[in-house]
């Protein structure tokens, strides 16, 4: 029974974070301080140190497609609890199925907020499912500036990935996830999907394959945890453990830990407690909050 209706216990989660709006695409959340709710309740403004307040780590979070603020707020405590800010880059399914208008414009948009952030403290990057195929067309863009790029590659010092999307296994994972019990449905969808990739391939698939091409064989070099499930249909072990492969070779230290029985993106909700000390471990091994 719940002693609460479950409108306030999201309102009084809500307000344990202080939420500043940077574009269209992105949100900053930080832990909400004693300062910032006694302005916020007075109705006044939060300025000067107490809005802007130290140069602190940041994670930069690149959700699933269509997540929600309350699913993302279940990650950014993490790290929020820890001491460092989150940046919320949300895609949903337009930014992928025009590439050029879309999540082209996204990266343009998260390299931007990157290259003009001040100070030197370092960055996080803490992706899911497609935001993979996102941090791949950022990744793109860094190519063509080289200054950023040598910026990021010392400033970027770990990145997780929770239920990393292989575009070209997409098809047949998004089939079985849709319709787990047919296999006529699954056939349908699969095709629709295939039929899609086929006809727009100069205006969505080639960039999706570019995409892949740099997040396997360009990374940034810091350490990676990658997170999966042997029951994901989408974001695969097989496609995983082939990213994992590419990135030793470029010398990217990598660890994983691959759990059974959840859904995609779904590790933190079957596995908390597992899901949450492996990102702390992982913080303390970068040296970062108050882990």
């Amino acid at each position: 029974m719940l002693l609460f209706p479950r409108s306030a216990v999201m309102t009084a989660s809500v307000r344990r974070f202080n939420f500043q709006k940077v574009s269209k695409n992105m949100e900053l959340i930080r832990a909400s301080t004693p300062l910032e709710g006694q302005a916020m309740k007075a109705g006044a403004e939060v300025v000067g140190e107490a809005a802007v307040g130290a140069i602190r780590p940041l994670v930069v979070m690149l959700p699933w497609l269509l997540a929600k603020r309350h699913h993302v707020l279940k990650y950014a405590r993490l790290y929020t609890d820890r001491g460092l800010d989150v940046l919320a880059v949300r895609s949903h399914p337009g930014h992928l199925l025009r590439p050029a208008k879309g999540s082209q414009l996204v990266a343009t948009e998260l390299l931007g907020y990157l290259k003009n952030l001040p100070g030197q403290a370092p960055l996080m990057l803490h992706g899911f499912s497609v935001g993979g195929y996102l941090w791949g067309e950022a990744l793109v863009q860094l190519a063509k500036d080289p200054s950023l790029l040598s910026v990021l590659s010392r400033r970027v010092v770990g990145q997780v990935w929770d239920s990393a999307v292989e575009l070209s296994e997409a098809p047949a994972g998004l089939a079985r996830s849709v319709f787990p019990r047919s296999q006529m449905l699954q056939g349908f969808v699969q095709k629709f999907i295939s039929t899609y990739l086929s006809a727009f391939r100069e205006q969505a698939t080639r960039h999706y394959e570019l995409s892949s091409q740099y997040f396997h064989g360009k990374p940034l070099l810091s350490p990676a945890l990658l997170l999966l499930s042997r029951s994901d249909p989408i974001g695969t072990v097989s496609a995983n453990e082939r990213l994992i492969e590419n990135w030793k070779k470029a010398g990217v230290p990598t660890q994983v830990k691959i759990w059974d029985g959840s859904p995609h993106v779904g590790h933190f909700r079957m596995y908390r407690s597992e899901y949450e000390e492996q990102v702390v471990m992982f913080l303390k091994r970068l040296g970062l909050g108050n882990a």
